[in-house]
């Protein structure tokens, strides 16, 4: 990911003053005010207390924070991030023994054994190219719960080509956002593909429209 240095951008941060500002939000608040939107939104989808959430692209833990309140002792948090120091905060920050963090790589997720009722890619195929997101794909219905979900914010558009833009903000072609075959094998393993056009109101795209 040469385009984006994520430990550099850990390095420039104070993490114990606010954590909040290297993740984008601009307060503590919005930052927790996140968080509770897309916890809302997965209990809308199904979420229970029992539940398995796999969160790729956790951050300092927005959505880590919101869960904690919500899940119980048999449901299971795990969160990755291609930050150590993300990675590492979190694991402070959210000590519960059914919270786990690990550092993924930009197209693999270092998990095994484990599946998950939902997988989460908030604010990551908003910056992965085309060839990333499919193999993030395939990671994840590797990992998908039989009757599972997966979830995934995209900015998309009719453009020539797959994608437009740079890692910082990367625009996917609307008819290509997943592969025909892949999104089939989605639907076959019991996924759910939301794409959402604004992660601050966490609206999925009609059915019809999708």
């Amino acid at each position: 990911c040469a385009e984006i240095d994520y430990e550099r951008i850990y390095d420039q941060a104070d993490l114990n003053k606010d954590f909040w500002s290297v993740v984008g939000p601009a307060s503590a608040e919005e930052f927790r005010q996140l968080g509770r939107g897309k916890l809302e939104m997965l209990k809308n989808l199904g979420l229970t207390p029992r539940s398995k959430i796999l969160d790729v692209g956790c951050g300092t833990g927005s959505l880590a924070e919101a869960a904690a309140g919500f899940l119980d002792d048999a449901g299971l948090y795990y969160g990755t991030d291609l930050s150590d120091k993300a990675v590492a905060y979190s694991r402070e920050a959210y000590p519960r023994p059914n919270f786990h963090f690990a550092r993924n790589e930009m197209t693999t997720l270092p998990i095994d054994g484990q599946r998950f009722d939902f997988i989460v890619f908030f604010s990551v195929f908003t910056h992965t190219y085309p060839q990333e997101t499919r193999a993030l794909l395939a990671e994840a219905v590797r990992l998908l719960a039989d009757g599972g979900s997966i979830i995934a914010d995209v900015f998309e558009a009719d453009i020539e080509g797959d994608s437009l833009g740079t890692r910082a903000r990367l625009v996917l072609d609307r008819g290509r956002v997943v592969e025909r075959g892949r999104h089939a094998e989605l639907l076959s393993a019991g996924g759910l593909y939301r794409r959402l056009h604004d992660l601050s109101t966490f609206e999925p795209v009609p059915e019809d429209a999708a």
